[in-house]
């Protein structure tokens, strides 16, 4: 009879497919890479009495007892008592990013149940059929229309798909139109012989149209296609269709007559490419009369919300000379350093003209006449309406004696008239637009082949944040395989240049009246190596590795306290005289002919240039060529030579955004949060965390992960299956989902400090997403900071040497003065986020509420239970009042995520479990997760598997939540996250910084960081003299190999190889 094989150990578990490996539970739990290790049955029981394993279970059984803790502190903080949502000084904001909601006050009280039935609700009518068909018809188109618009929304977020019917729509050619032609019939030959001036310089409404469809930017139509157009016109019976030829001649005509051809340009490298002239797109917008009304010419200073990049600090840094110097009323422009009369007999010098909360303002120094007729300018600035202004400049001149005013000291008043006169014709007025202009490297290739090519870009930042969002205002300007972006900034910054003293003349279709405007370029947005480039920076690799400061050094400066404590805040910056003196200072060290010296004052600085270095290349060469021919010539005649020579060539020898006025590339170049945010910090953390997991955990998040409640996310769905596949490919949606979900699905699968990580990440995110806040001016700087500092203490927790390798960690500081000098960062992503009008209410979601309560103002949080309707109308909107759940908010926050939590009022009452109000007292939607942490849901739904739109036999396992009590609510989400914060009590949503003393904690951190480097750099040493070993006997065995020779007859000879005799 065989042996019986002995019980395995409690906590030990068999493999699945090798029944002699065992491994043990807890020590996989605490180290699945070596102590949890599949191992021999046999070796268990040495394992168990190991110290390894030991010292496992002690910090297992520690982690159970802190479980347990947290468990009954997370108890504690359900069952304390609600919150107060009573708060006066809430309001919705008039725009927002996302749709606007009605502001209404009119709502229902807690009514019982009954009066709202009998008060909404009428009684049954007798049956009729008649009535009864006609309401089912209309319910069925009420259906069918529901269903294409979902079918629209849903094609709408494939980037493949065109844009033609929204674009139609704006254009006014909808479904109807006033006169209630069809849009089937649009093509009748009536829209062919208006013959008249309605539609000129086209010749007829036809061509037009066939004009704009042929210029769609999302429906490109080749040759074949647009003659089959004509084609079909023409068969349709539609009267004076042009052929193929003669419209491409009347479209060759108007683009001679209002159109712009793109510039040749020839850089001075002798690369070519073309350039769209950008005032050509400045002229554009200000005659288009849909875009020049929302032209902001002027500064802003608010006591609001700053959501404008003019309402910001960067505008303000220019000299009011350099800003919109003139004000026009009636055709008088009252200008900035001119003497003006006010409408109650003042004379005053407007100094700056700026806009005060929305209304245009002049900075002013008052002129007191005395009595002698002497004229003073007194020293005190005051701050005059614009509309008080009545007379300018030249008409108090054309009325003093002799044209001249008597001032008592000349000296104290500017030039008059302002030099910025001469700029202008006698009746224009005189503008400054704010052009930011950035570059990126893309492919030229729709197939997958990469052919990089470098684009520019610019935008009017004169217009709203809102409206730059749409492709048809950013505006394109070049591109080349083979040009840099500093040649092709060349051209841009004599174009910018060009305006200082030629401005665009151009007609604005908002004053009527024609202008003139002066270009200026106030940033530079663009990835991180990118605007390492513009800065003349020598990029991330660099001791120096920060563009817009010094921090950094040797490796050995960084380890030091000091140093590493540095990392962590902004050093001393940068400026363009500064750079421009360092590559001044290469262009001499080159004409000695050393290449070292140069080298080392770009390592030491940090300070490098593309264009700079192509001169210092030829400096050196030509500086080694003069003195081997020329021995006896001093160093200074030699460099004296190659100065004359140099300053002899045509082109550019450094940068040319160092000579664009007012603009300084080492601090206009903003942190930009796409790449360093979404593509940055939040892909640091998605590594750290998915490449730890084990196949088992892996499967365990996706399903918790697939199992997210989006509603009031504003994310598309997520695929979580396909997002652990290919987990090292994901975009910037996929880390979007991930920076405002991911924290909720890590119980069980991560350590403190890694959760800490994803949390901080999470709260630092949503920060960034704000376009408008009410307390942006008190507390949002200081949040910033905090959450700022949480995000780089978590990330050196995990690993201390992530802050001196990733560039992106320490830009984050200064995304503090960014937000001051731009205002919210948003602004400066290049991912826009596609917003949509909500069309449809859904069944539970989680809404924030407005009712009426003892004449007092509450606002109800819960969940949208049901939608009741009086009738089904077919024209318009119907009657809707609608069923919310109350929750309670918790007066503390959730011990391990911080964020406020919900819970089900207890009681069976109606009145205090439900509110019913009307659809406009809906105020904004939310997010909010049910608690698992504390349920301790597990995967053991299921959910069927849909391919091509049918449902599968398939199943996958979706989380199963054991309660429907308790919530947290999502602070992490960009959506509503202004609303959301000024609702909720300070408390609930203020930030704590992980560490108090951050100085101490790094010195700390710093202490684990040099030991940990001097273990790399032993380790890499080692690994050194390994490979040089094993090089040098592969190099031995090859000369061995190619010392083998042949005799004539075919016979081997022989070599001798120490004592070894060796045939060859």
């Amino acid at each position: 009879m065989p042996r019986q094989p002995a019980a395995l150990p409690i906590g030990v578990e068999v493999h699945p497919s090798a029944p002699n490996k065992v491994r043990c539970i807890v020590c996989f739990r605490m180290d699945p890479h070596t102590a949890g290790k599949w191992m021999l049955q046999g070796s268990i029981s040495k394992h168990l009495n190991s110290d390894v394993h030991k010292q496992h279970v002690r910090q297992h059984q520690e982690e159970e007892e802190e479980n347990i803790h947290r468990h009954e502190v997370l108890m504690n903080t359900y069952s304390g008592a609600s919150a107060d949502t009573r708060i006066n000084s809430f309001s919705i904001p008039e725009k927002t990013l996302h749709p606007s909601i009605s502001q209404s006050t009119v709502g229902f009280s807690n009514a019982d149940i009954d009066e709202i039935r009998d008060h909404f609700l009428e009684p049954l009518d007798i049956h009729d059929e008649e009535d009864e068909r006609s309401k089912l018809e209309a319910e069925a188109y009420n259906i069918y229309m529901q269903a294409m618009e979902e079918e629209l929304e849903e094609a709408a977020e494939d980037d493949t798909n065109t844009n033609v019917v929204e674009m139609m729509c704006q254009m006014g050619i909808d479904s109807e139109d006033n006169t209630g032609i069809d849009f089937e019939n649009l093509v009748l030959p009536t829209a062919a012989i208006d013959n008249n001036m309605d539609y000129s310089p086209y010749p007829n409404k036809l061509t037009m149209l066939l004009d704009i469809m042929d210029n769609l930017p999302r429906l490109r139509l080749s040759t074949n296609h647009f003659k089959f157009i004509l084609w079909l016109l023409k068969q349709a019976g539609v009267q004076q269709v042009p052929s193929y030829d003669s419209f491409r001649k009347v479209q060759k005509d108007l683009t001679h007559l209002c159109g712009s051809e793109p510039v040749k340009c020839t850089s001075f490298l002798g690369n070519r490419f073309y350039v769209n002239d950008p005032r050509e797109a400045i002229k554009r917008q200000f005659a288009n009369p849909e875009v020049a009304p929302h032209i902001n010419l002027y500064p802003e200073e608010t006591t609001g919300p700053i959501s404008e990049v003019w309402q910001a600090e960067r505008w303000k840094e220019f000299d009011s000379s350099n800003l919109t110097p003139m004000y026009s009323n009636n055709g008088k422009q009252f200008y900035v350093n001119e003497v003006a009369m006010l409408h109650d007999n003042r004379l005053v010098i407007p100094l700056l003209w700026l806009k005060r909360d929305g209304i245009l303002h002049a900075d002013c120094n008052v002129v007191e006449v005395t009595s002698g007729g002497t004229w003073i300018r007194q020293s005190t600035v005051q701050s005059i309406r614009a509309d008080e202004f009545e007379i300018n400049y030249l008409d108090i001149i054309e009325s003093m004696p002799n044209k001249r005013i008597p001032w008592i000291d000349a000296s104290t008043v500017p030039t008059m008239p302002n030099p910025k006169r001469q700029l202008v014709g006698e009746d224009e007025d005189l503008y400054v637009v704010m052009i930011p202009v950035w570059a990126d490297d893309v492919s030229g290739n729709k197939s997958k082949q990469y052919n990089k090519h470098i684009n520019l870009y610019m935008e009017n930042s004169n217009l709203p944040g809102h409206l730059l969002q749409q492709e048809f205002l950013v505006n394109f300007l070049s591109t080349s395989p083979n040009a840099t972006s500093p040649e092709q900034f060349a051209e841009i910054r004599n174009i910018v240049n060009e305006t200082q003293k030629n401005p665009i003349r151009c007609y604005n279709a908002h004053t009527k009246r024609k202008c003139r405007i002066i270009l200026r370029v106030p940033s530079l947005p663009a990835d991180n190596p990118q605007q390492s480039e513009e800065a003349c920076h020598i990029g991330g690799q660099g001791n120096k590795f920060c563009r817009r400061c010094h921090a950094g050094g040797t490796q050995k400066e960084q380890e030091t306290d000091i140093g590493y404590h540095s990392l962590f805040s902004t050093g001393v910056v940068r400026s363009a005289a500064e750079t421009r003196e360092v590559l001044e200072l290469q262009l001499k060290a080159a004409m000695s002919g050393i290449s070292s010296r140069v080298e080392e004052i770009q390592t030491w600085t940090g300070t490098k240039d593309k264009i700079t270095q192509h001169w210092v290349e030829i400096l050196l060469q030509k500086a080694n060529d003069h003195r081997n021919a020329n021995p006896g010539v001093t160093s200074d005649d030699r460099v004296a030579e190659l100065t004359k020579w140099l300053d002899s060539q045509p082109g550019d020898k450094m940068n040319p955004l160092l000579d664009i006025a007012g603009l300084d590339p080492t601090k206009d170049t903003p942190v930009e949060i796409l790449h360093t945010i979404l593509l940055g910090i939040i892909k640091y953390a998605w590594l750290m965390f998915h490449s730890k997991l084990s196949e088992e955990q892996q499967r365990l998040f996706t399903a918790r992960l697939q199992s997210t409640d989006t509603s009031g996310l504003s994310i598309p769905p997520i695929r979580a299956a396909y997002m652990m596949q290919y987990k090292n490919n994901l975009i910037g949606k996929h880390f979007k989902s991930l920076m405002q979900t991911m924290v909720f699905h890590l119980h069980d699968l991560t350590t403190a400090t890694e959760f800490e990580v994803v949390k901080a990440i999470g709260e630092l995110g949503a920060m960034l997403g704000f376009l408008k806040s009410e307390t942006w001016i008190n507390i949002w700087y200081h949040d910033l900071e905090i959450r700022i500092g949480n995000v780089l203490d978590a990330f050196s927790a995990v690993d201390p040497h992530k802050i001196s390798c990733k560039i992106k960690l320490h830009l984050l500081p200064h995304l503090i003065e960014d937000c001051r000098r731009y205002g919210p960062a948003i602004h400066n992503s290049s991912v826009h986020n596609d917003t949509r009008h909500c069309k449809h209410w859904v069944n539970n979601k989680s809404v924030i509420a407005k009712s009426v309560v003892k004449l007092q103002d509450k606002y109800v949080l819960g969940r949208l239970c049901e939608i009741l309707s009086q009738s089904v109308k077919v024209v318009e909107d119907p009657d809707y009042i609608l069923t919310v759940e109350k929750f309670t908010l918790g007066v503390d926050k959730h011990p391990d995520f911080d964020m406020p939590v919900l819970q089900r009022p207890e009681g069976n009452k109606p009145s205090a479990k439900f509110v019913v109000v009307k659809p406009e007292d809906i105020l904004f939607a939310v997010s909010v997760q049910h608690d698992c942490r504390l349920a301790r849901c597990t995967a053991t739904g299921s959910r069927v598997v849909r391919q091509e739109r049918r449902d599968t036999s398939r199943h996958i396992a979706v989380i199963d939540h054991v309660d429907d009590d308790n919530f947290v609510i999502n602070t992490h989400a960009l959506h509503n996250a202004v609303l959301l914060r000024e609702l909720l009590p300070r408390n609930l949503t203020e930030p704590k910084p992980i560490h108090q003393d951050r100085q101490a904690y790094h010195f700390e951190v710093a202490t684990r960081y040099r030991v940990g480097q001097e273990e790399k750099r032993k380790s890499t040493a080692e690994k050194c003299k390994t490979t040089m070993a094993a090089k040098k006997q592969a190099q031995e065995l090859r000369e061995a190999e190619m010392n083998r020779t042949s005799n004539l007859d075919g016979s081997w000879s022989y070599i001798q190889k120490g004592n070894k005799r060796i045939r060859s």
